[in-house]
């Protein structure tokens, strides 16, 4: 790329910054008291400046007329980008509300592989507990508490491709809907059909650079086969890729990291998010937390990628666990939670234990006996 084009990549990555800037200004500014709008924006940026102050610069990926900038926040410009907003404008006046931003929900209790780390383990089966008509009536519920961003996560969702089908068509617009898949039976023409009715973007499993580590890790042989071909149908279809990695103690080394951030990189990855192993699902019981080491080389590793100014349309790392450590948690019902392949809804995927079925009770004391309970690890993030 020559020097003109890298100016112009840029001050145009900075100007689609300033413009959502400008955009996050309007919807506070709707609120028509001077002195209230100066305060929240002051709210805004400040937790801007303290969530993102180990990161150097954005880095903006344009797709299908729209930008994105991070995994867990709409793309720019849409309704979803300005719900999300909205919702921090209305956490800052109403703290003790709730303001959903993220729903991760179970589609399927079927999958086609045998992964070592599974957290839906001990709830897998042939036989689907919901129907699409459940699985509308739990999402579009949750969404009426501001949720922005639905992942569809399983076992593998494309096992129901046509009740993903069903579920995107009646699913209201003004939100964010990702595919969290092993790219299993996710064809060109599939994904096309998906994207005509709302989805957004795909995040592929994809545990390691080497094929066969992978598909040893994910229990089939023809696993790192579907995540190359499913790479190629989700850049034809010019959508956002995520890369999720569930980085073990024996995968975390500088040569692993280095070598799977590369191939995200060949692979046109938007973004790659690491996971840690959790004792839950399949791990249950089982020695897989991270130590000490293995965490401070992936905050470096996550520091480094990010802090690149050279490194603009390279992938950006999402690493949840590292502002956890420092800021505090948003699931629990907070800004985030979970729905499993049976209905139970949990703090989050990772702390796996359903306070209820959200088709038997009110949705609003569910989430409220969340926010009590809190995160099993971290403690609720305050800014």
């Amino acid at each position: 790329m020559n020097t003109i084009a890298l100016i112009l990549n840029k001050f145009g990555d900075m100007l689609i910054v300033w413009l959502m800037k400008l955009d996050v200004l309007i919807c506070i500014l709707r609120l028509g008291r001077l002195s209230k709008c100066l305060q929240i924006m002051n709210h805004i940026l400040k937790k801007e400046r303290k969530v993102n102050s180990s990161v150097n610069g954005v880095r903006v990926s344009r797709l299908s007329n729209r930008c994105f900038v991070r995994f867990y926040i709409p793309g720019w410009p849409s309704k979803a980008f300005r719900r999300m907003v909205n919702n921090e404008i209305n956490y800052y006046l109403n703290p003790e509300d709730i303001h959903l931003n993220l729903l991760i929900i179970g589609f399927s209790r079927r999958c086609p592989l045998n992964c070592q780390h599974c957290l839906e383990w001990d709830r897998l089966g042939n036989v689907e507990e919901m129907g699409s008509q459940q699985l509308s009536y739990i999402i579009e519920k949750f969404q009426s508490f501001g949720v922005n961003q639905v992942h569809f996560s399983g076992g593998e969702p494309m096992m129901r491709y046509e009740e993903l089908l069903r579920v995107l068509k009646t699913a209201r617009k003004d939100c964010d809907y990702w595919l969290l898949t092993c790219g299993y039976n996710l064809t060109k023409e599939r994904l096309k059909n998906l994207k005509d009715l709302g989805l957004t973007g795909v995040s592929l499993s994809l545990d390691h650079w080497e094929s066969s580590f992978h598909n040893a890790f994910r229990g089939h042989d023809k696993s790192y086969e579907w995540v190359m071909e499913a790479v190629k149908n989700v850049r034809a279809n010019n959508m956002p890729l995520c890369l999720s990695l569930c980085a073990t103690r024996a995968f975390i080394t500088v040569n692993n990291l280095e070598k799977y951030y590369l191939l995200g990189s060949q692979l046109g990855a938007q973004f790659i998010q690491i996971i840690e192993p959790v004792n839950c699902g399949r791990f249950a019981n089982k020695t897989v937390q991270l130590d000490e080491d293995s965490i401070r080389l992936l905050e470096k590793f996550y520091l480094e990628k990010n802090s690149r100014k050279t490194s603009v349309h390279l992938p950006t790392v999402v690493y949840v666990g590292y502002y956890q450590r420092r800021y505090g948690c948003q699931s629990a019902g907070y800004k985030n939670l979970y729905v499993d392949t049976m209905g139970g809804v949990h703090a989050c995927p990772f702390c796996q234990k359903a306070e209820s079925i959200c088709l038997e009770e009110p949705m609003q004391s569910i989430i409220k006996r969340l926010r009590k309970n809190g995160c099993h690890k971290f403690q609720r993030m305050k800014m």
